[in-house]
């Protein structure tokens, strides 16, 4: 498992350019940590244009509490038929990488608005599938929002092997 987690903290550094220590990461159980910059890759499958069938393809900077970037954040959405509301949705399966493992989660979301290719930035939880290092076995939650400073948060609660 150790090192499983100094793997991590190696592709960390080449990632972002600075090294992170295992010890300011958050360990299994319930914590937050803070989504940052967005990069999204919007992958046409068929006809030009956004349709179903697309991908979106995206890495995102994550930070803890002190701001401080600890991990990123990669993920594949694939767009699929909406319902009723005319609106597109999402079939997510992202991946949340830290100094001491990483935490899987997957699930579904609604495209408000196509025009522009950023998560969303309502309320959403998603439920954890599995992770490796620290969070091996991980199986719980992960809730979306913003905070009253207007950050997006990223609340985990987990419970792992």
């Amino acid at each position: 498992m150790k090192h499983a987690a100094g793997l991590a903290a190696f592709g960390l550094a080449a990632v972002t350019g600075q090294p992170v220590q295992a010890a300011e990461a958050p360990h299994c159980g319930k914590f937050n940590v803070y989504p940052g910059e967005v990069e999204v890759r919007h992958v046409d499958h068929e006809e030009s244009g956004l349709g179903v069938g697309d991908s979106r393809i995206g890495l995102v900077r994550i930070y803890n509490e002190q701001r401080t970037e600890i991990g990123f954040e990669s993920f594949h959405s694939k767009i699929v038929p909406g319902n009723e509301d005319g609106y597109y949705r999402l079939v997510l399966n992202a991946h949340m990488t830290l100094p001491n493992g990483y935490i899987s989660y997957i699930g579904t979301y609604r495209m408000s608005d196509p025009s522009k290719p950023s998560p969303p930035q309502t309320d959403n939880s998603y439920p954890v599938v599995g992770g490796t290092g620290e969070f091996a076995g991980a199986r719980g939650s992960v809730r979306f929002f913003n905070d009253d400073e207007g950050r997006r948060v990223a609340a985990f609660d987990l419970t792992c092997e």
